[in-house]
């Protein structure tokens, strides 16, 4: 579709069978549309009858079409925050792995310890400064350790 919107100009008209000739999803067809209807290009549909969906006022199927692309948004945010759910629930690990070994977080917080330089730990174990950072604060946020501890 990207193609064909190079070659039109204002003022021209595309003609097409049905909506999905415009985009493979609900979304991309609102796209396409929303850039005929700036780029001033006609866009007809014979599956819709004799209406330009690029036009002014907005025609009643580019309406719906809003809101079924609303729809599906909702929908697929619902189904994503449900699965992370039951995964959380079931005990599995979510989210991104972390970067560091346990061996390697231990080594962090021993050279944190001994007022090594964030800079210099990450250099050395190969990894941002935010991440040592990040171990650093999560030290620290678990409270101090106890005499019996060390």
């Amino acid at each position: 579709m990207n193609g064909l919107l190079r070659r039109v100009a204002p003022g021209d008209e595309i003609v097409v069978l049905d909506l999905s000739c415009l985009g493979s999803g609900a979304r991309d067809v609102l796209s396409t549309l929303q850039k005929c209807r700036k780029e001033m290009i006609a866009v007809r549909c014979v599956e819709f009858g004799n209406v330009d969906l690029a036009g002014r006022p907005k025609p009643q199927a580019v309406k719906m079409l809003k809101a079924v692309v609303r729809l599906e948004a909702e929908t697929r945010s619902a189904r994503s925050s449900t699965s992370l759910k039951l995964a959380q629930e079931s005990g599995r690990p979510t989210g991104r792995p972390g970067s560091l070994s346990p061996q390697d977080r231990e080594d962090v917080i021993d050279l944190l310890a001994k007022g090594v330089s964030i800079s210099e730990i990450a250099r050395r174990l190969e990894t941002s400064r935010q991440t040592i950072m990040r171990i650093r604060e999560s030290t620290v946020a678990s409270g101090p350790a106890e005499p019996g501890d060390i």
